[in-house]
């Protein structure tokens, strides 16, 4: 064999192999950056907990939960007292992990302009299903996070990023629900709150989240919620930010690092504004 001929086979071999890298590129992508499997602890539903004689009560030393009141922009939705933990005497269980309903902010993958800003809206919709012991479908979280994005329209003039109090407002008047606003101190207090059988949304810096799913370079603001620990300290979320969010796992420190409220006055997130919402 010539060897032009065996120039010509090794660039024919390497065209074949460009194309099958090509098409195949997004499992090849999905193989190295599936995050390492953890053992999970047993799902258990806001049933499951009271059954077992779980303390489900929500610890408010101020006793008056904000309620939300119409606002005529954004800027004044953030008008809220945020309480100190109120956690810190409780025992903390070895493992939990909350039972809730799972979507992403584009239920119907396409991430268009109205969805993809979605998180706050999909985060508040997981919690209220499981507080309510109602399913997600495609479909329903399209419905239902769509309404929601149209009544923010209307209530603060367009499409924002929200801070957590404005997004407790926004469950409030679309759910009719209660709230209260938790500072975070630490990864521990994450712990002390999901033990306590309250699941938590999260307002992040996205990009110190260090999530591969994200599309690079990742978003600069996120909400996710968290639904529960290993036993050795891992923290479990349910991630609204990429299709394979649920139950996606993240190291505590980086979870309590990433956490950062979005301050209007900045118009960015702020990471000296660790605070966390509870939905009841």
């Amino acid at each position: 064999m010539s060897k032009k001929i065996k120039i010509y086979i090794s660039l024919a071999i390497l065209i074949i192999l460009g194309f099958i890298f090509y098409f195949q590129r997004v499992k090849i992508k999905e193989f190295f950056t599936n995050s390492k499997s953890v053992d999970l602890p047993v799902e258990q539903s806001l049933n499951d907990l009271s059954s077992s004689g779980a303390d489900l009560r929500i610890h408010d030393d101020n006793n008056d939960v904000p309620e939300t009141t119409h606002k005529s922009s954004i800027e004044k939705s953030d008008n809220v007292t945020i309480p100190t933990n109120p956690h810190d005497t409780n025992i903390i269980k070895q493992e939990i992990n909350l039972k809730i309903p799972f979507t992403i902010q584009s239920p119907d993958q396409k991430w268009d302009e109205k969805y993809k800003e979605g998180c706050e809206e999909a985060s508040a919709l997981m919690v209220y299903s499981y507080l309510k012991n109602k399913s997600i479908t495609a479909d329903s979280a399209m419905s239902d996070i769509g309404k929601m994005i149209d009544l923010q329209i209307t209530e603060y003039g367009g499409q924002y990023n929200l801070s957590a109090s404005t997004t407790a407002q926004l469950a409030n008047q679309f759910f009719g629900i209660k709230y209260e606003l938790v500072e975070i101190k630490s990864a521990q207090d994450i712990k002390r709150i999901l033990s306590d059988g309250n699941p938590l949304i999260l307002p992040t810096l996205g990009r110190k989240l260090q999530n591969p799913n994200f599309k690079i370079p990742g978003p600069i603001y996120h909400m996710l919620v968290v639904k529960g620990y290993t036993n050795d300290g891992i923290i479990i979320t349910n991630d609204p930010g990429t299709r394979k969010g649920k139950d996606y796992t993240y190291n505590p420190d980086i979870l309590f690092n990433a956490i950062g409220d979005w301050d209007y006055n900045i118009q960015a997130p702020n990471e000296n504004k660790k605070i966390g919402i509870i939905l009841k």
